[in-house]
């Protein structure tokens, strides 16, 4: 789903057109073979567009929601099943070889999911066959309005072509589907986008860290003499790479490695850059960008969560003012304790930004399992955050630094939360796994008034679905009330190849290898001094070994080449 999700891209800030017919104008160096901008009658199809397949409730819709002006073209649920198309009248595409198909779009969706699909699809023989230039598997994501951009070959010796907008399944399972401002144009000849970034926001210091930017061909040539570059706000160019041969619409992604040094900033956003030397449109040779929140080089993250299930009510509701939520999560995910929690990354989906939203943290432990009957008393928890927070539009990592930091000592670890906020944000999911029959999230929402989070009210539900979190924590930094002390242990040789040795002074009863996400690789049960680790089968990169002895833990980063 993640995949498809990114499948378009989003562009802000691009020249909108009036409406014409089949006529052919001029866009710099481009022509413009189509505008539309759906300015028809309310309520019924577009004049000349045909409905093909079972009867999608279509319309035109005195909205803007898409980003444009009303009105706009408009899908929205009815108890309809199957596959069909909205086709749009003949497109004279004579002479043209490659073209581009650009839209405003925002996909409202629906929290049930039966597989639906949207997509684009063209013919160049009366709908006798398609071709597919997009499909999204939606699930139950919203898409962000915006731009979005597509782009297809015209066969040898076409002269007409139709486009349609397609839905396949339940049209019960969205809302609305709406659409704007749509042009067909040629292509450059030489046009390199640098589609996307995706990567933690949380790198550690003196680790390498990899980000994946994305290229893709927008123009008619195919390309091999570019350079794929690792940007950064204030320090320039971070990390690079040669391209490789990609042709038109194709698009090729490129792992680009950074290690943040001492001197980097704390905060300071990367992006990713394409550079072609004759690139006739350096407008799109940017990605977005990813705000950096990079950690001291004794921080680890541990992940908690690995299913991908969009949640809009844990850990904050904003389909109502004010929300609290309880969630437990055990020992054995967080696979360690006895050091600091010091931050915590959620990952969250809003259709725009939505800046300064008042959070409420306490945290805390307990030995209940489950969340069935009643909350956590708060008295025996600790506030360790309290302040405002950005969400971004998109897809996004959100990051909280404690103003506290929390000392997990190895009990089932209580996550507690309030959200306030004066705007009502429906179907703004954050991602979640599912733990059958557990309880183990509590929740309450209303629109009067803030929750006093000392006073939760007696009643609420209770949930199996938890918030995938990673949790930041130091393995240096101790306290004298642990209840585990730190031993000394040997790692040797680091960075190692095929074996790795681990030595301490007492029985190691418990080994961990961890990956520089903090998800667990290897866990043992030694039951000696030393125990002798083949790690020929990893991949390279950084690791942490953490150690439990009947009287000590400690952890240490190695290297594995």
């Amino acid at each position: 789903m993640l995949i498809v999700l990114f499948a378009g891209m989003l562009l802000q800030g691009i020249s909108l057109y009036g409406q014409t017919a089949n006529g052919t104008t001029t866009n710099g160096s481009r022509e413009i073979l189509v505008t539309e901008n759906f300015d028809y009658p309310i309520g019924g199809i577009p004049a000349e567009w045909t409905l093909d397949g079972p009867p999608f409730q279509w319309k035109i819709s005195d909205s803007d929601w898409a980003g444009g002006q009303a009105p706009e073209l408009y899908l929205g649920y009815s108890f309809v099943f199957g596959t069909g198309r909205l086709i749009s009248p003949i497109v004279n595409v004579a002479g043209y070889s490659e073209l581009m198909l650009k839209y405003r779009q925002y996909l409202i969706n629906y929290e049930a999911d039966y597989g639906e699909i949207i997509g684009v699809d063209v013919t160049f023989d009366g709908g006798q066959t398609w071709q597919i230039v997009w499909e999204n598997v939606i699930g139950v994501l919203n898409m962000a309005p915006g731009f979005y951009e597509y782009y297809f070959s015209v066969p040898e010796g076409a002269t007409e072509m139709q486009y349609a907008f397609r839905f396949e399944g339940n049209s019960f399972a969205i809302n609305m589907w709406l659409i704007d401002d749509l042009t067909i144009e040629s292509v450059a000849t030489n046009d390199l986008i640098a589609n996307s970034i995706n990567g933690t926001i949380t790198p550690i210091r003196k680790s390498p860290t990899d980000y994946v930017i994305e290229v893709l061909n927008a123009g008619s040539a195919t390309q091999s003499n570019y350079t794929v570059k690792l940007m950064s706000e204030t320090e320039g160019e971070l990390a690079s790479l040669a391209g490789t041969p990609i042709a038109f619409a194709e698009k090729v992604t490129y792992t680009l490695t950074w290690t943040p040094g001492d001197g980097y900033p704390a905060n300071s956003a990367i992006y990713g850059v394409v550079e072609l030397a004759n690139d006739e449109n350096e407008a799109n040779n940017t990605t977005r960008y990813l705000p950096m929140n990079v950690q001291t080089d004794d921080m680890m993250p541990v992940v908690v969560g690995t299913e991908f299930v969009p949640v809009n009510f844990m850990p904050y509701n904003f389909f109502n003012l004010h929300s609290l939520t309880q969630t437990l999560y055990f020992p054995d995910e967080i696979g360690m304790s006895n050091h600091p929690i010091k931050g915590l990354v959620y990952t969250a989906h809003f259709d725009n930004d939505k800046d300064d939203i008042h959070i409420r943290i306490m945290m805390g432990e307990t030995d209940a399992t489950n969340l069935t009957d009643q909350w956590i008393d708060p008295t025996t928890l600790r506030l360790v955050f309290d302040g405002l927070v950005d969400f971004k539009k998109g897809l996004n990592q959100v990051y909280m630094q404690l103003d506290t930091s929390y000392l997990y000592t190895g009990r089932n670890l209580v996550l507690y939360s309030a959200k306030s906020y004066d705007e009502q944000i429906p179907l703004t999911p954050f991602i979640c796994s599912v733990d059958s029959n557990s309880q183990r999230s509590r929740a309450i929402e209303n629109d009067e008034a803030p929750f006093d989070m000392l006073n939760p009210p007696p009643f609420g539900y209770s949930v199996d679905v938890y918030p995938n979190v990673t949790f930041l924590y130091s393995t240096t930094e101790t306290s004298t009330n642990n209840i585990l002390n730190p031993v000394l242990m040997q790692v040797y040789p680091n960075p190692a190849r095929d074996i790795m040795y681990v030595k301490a002074e007492e029985r190691i009863t418990s080994l961990q290898i961890i990956n520089s996400m903090g998800q667990e690789i290897t866990h043992l049960a030694p039951l000696s001094n030393q125990v002798n680790l083949n790690v020929s089968k990893l991949v390279k990169g950084i690791y942490y070994i953490k150690i439990v002895t009947p009287t000590g833990v400690a952890t240490t980063k190695v290297k594995v080449l």
